[in-house]
C-alpha cells in the first residue's frame, strides 16, 4: 500500500492509503529479468504457485493410487522429472 499525506490548512492534514501502482495491492512484483520471456509473468496452465513453492494436479486412478505409478513431468525449465510411488505405499488426496 501506499500512504500519502497532504497538508490541508494549519494544524490540518489528509492521510490517503491506496494500492501501490507496481503491485496492484498484491505485495508481490517480479523483477523484469525473471519474467518469462513468453507469458511475461501471467498464470501458468499446469504449475501453480504457493509462496515460494510449485504445485501441479496430477490425476491417478485408484489402481496407480493403490499398486504405484511412475510418470515423467516436463519442469519449466525443460527438464523430465520422474514422479513415482512404490507399491503399498497408499496415496490420499491433497499430499
Amino acid at each position: 500500500m501506499k500512504v500519502s499525506i497532504w497538508q490541508l490548512g494549519p494544524s490540518m492534514i489528509q492521510q490517503m492509503q491506496r494500492p501501490c501502482n507496481e503491485c496492484k495491492g498484491s505485495g508481490e512484483t517480479i523483477r523484469d529479468k525473471d519474467r518469462c520471456p513468453q507469458c511475461r509473468g501471467k498464470e501458468h496452465l499446469e504449475f501453480k504457485r504457493k509462496g515460494d513453492d510449485l504445485f501441479v494436479e496430477h490425476t491417478l486412478s485408484l489402481t496407480e493410487a493403490l499398486c504405484g505409478f511412475k510418470f515423467a513431468l516436463t519442469h519449466l525449465d525443460g527438464r523430465q522429472l520422474l514422479i513415482k510411488s512404490n507399491p503399498a505405499e497408499v496415496l490420499k488426496p491433497g499430499k
